[in-house]
């Protein structure tokens, strides 16, 4: 009777921990994905000024070159390829972000848009070591 109460608890306990761990994973993601569109949100105000700028130019000295970079900042193409292999690790979003940057590098100009981007990249980078360290953990307890 000891034993299985005793078996009882350690089972509450593991479900316990399992619950923390993929809250605490499930707000990290949420954090993530929040620093990624105000990473997005940077060269999107700049794009946004510019073609509110073309536009108010088209209706007084009808200007017809639109501005593609800027229009496709705010495009967001969808694949749906499925690739026939899995990937070894899955790539890091800190690493994506890095990524989507330099794709951008030309709407980023100012020191405060590079200061933004790099403190959201540093979060980003943070919440995935504690994610990692905080998974290392779990797996130690289990």
């Amino acid at each position: 009777m000891v034993s299985a109460g005793l078996a009882t608890v350690t089972m509450l306990k593991q479900v316990i921990g399992w619950l923390t761990v993929n809250s605490v994973e499930s707000e990290n993601m949420q954090s993530a994905l929040l620093c990624d569109q105000s990473m997005r949100n940077v060269w999107r105000k700049k794009a946004f000024k510019s073609l509110l700028r073309y536009a108010q130019n088209a209706a007084t000295e009808g200007v017809d070159n639109i501005p593609s970079e800027e229009l496709n900042v705010f495009r967001e193409s969808i694949d749906l390829t499925v690739d026939h292999h899995l990937a070894p690790t899955p790539q890091p979003l800190s690493l994506l972000m890095e990524v989507c940057i330099k794709q951008n590098a030309t709407l980023i100009s100012t020191n405060d848009e590079h200061t933004t981007l790099d403190r959201l990249i540093g979060r980003v980078k943070e919440t995935e070591a504690a994610a990692t360290a905080a998974k290392a953990r779990a797996r130690e307890v289990a």
